[in-house]
């Protein structure tokens, strides 16, 4: 995931807009960024990144991870090893919705050789791995009340020491952070 090209072709592999329309009957809207769409604050120009399964494999293909046309699987070798690309992704559950979402991701990115295996938790149990940051791939949504956002607890690099922010992920950008403060 350290590879700016792996994470674009992971987002260009899902199919948000089916998602939104199909499966959750048009409830969520595909974002292109932490600021809702509908917002005064929103930047129109910014647009979510369409649903591209040829430039997904060929960011990929980019990256060093090879098809094996025997399993279907991509593969690269990292610190020497041969790894094949499969991942877990915890998520909060159980969720009929969210359940068919993520089945729908799962298929997408078989389709470009990487191999998603969802995991339900419950609540306090994602939370702790959360917290631990003991996951490999996490599913996070945020909602808000109206339009103001505290960037600050999501993004800011300094919540990373901090367990009980909300990045999670340890984002960490500079420019992010001077932004914020």
């Amino acid at each position: 995931f350290r590879d700016k090209r792996v994470r674009r072709a992971l987002a260009l592999a899902c199919n948000r807009e089916q998602i939104c329309k199909d499966i959750f009957l048009g409830r969520f809207t595909p974002m292109a960024s932490p600021v809702y769409p509908d917002s005064p604050e929103a930047d129109p120009e910014i647009k979510p990144l369409p649903f591209d399964l040829t430039a997904a494999k060929r960011l990929l293909d980019e990256a060093g991870w090879t098809m094996n046309a025997a399993t279907g699987l991509r593969e690269k070798v990292i610190d020497g090893e041969k790894k094949t690309f499969e991942f877990t992704l915890l998520w909060p559950g159980p969720s009929p919705d969210f359940e068919a979402a993520l089945n729908q991701y799962k298929n997408d990115l078989l389709s470009v050789g990487v191999k998603m295996n969802p995991q339900s938790m419950e609540w306090a149990a994602y939370q702790k791995k959360l917290q631990d940051r003991e996951f490999e791939a996490c599913s996070l949504l945020w909602a808000t009340n109206g339009w103001e956002h505290d960037f600050d607890q999501i993004w800011h690099s300094r919540g990373i020491q901090d367990p009980s922010s909300s990045n999670h992920i340890e984002f960490s950008n500079p420019e992010v952070d001077r932004l914020s403060d």
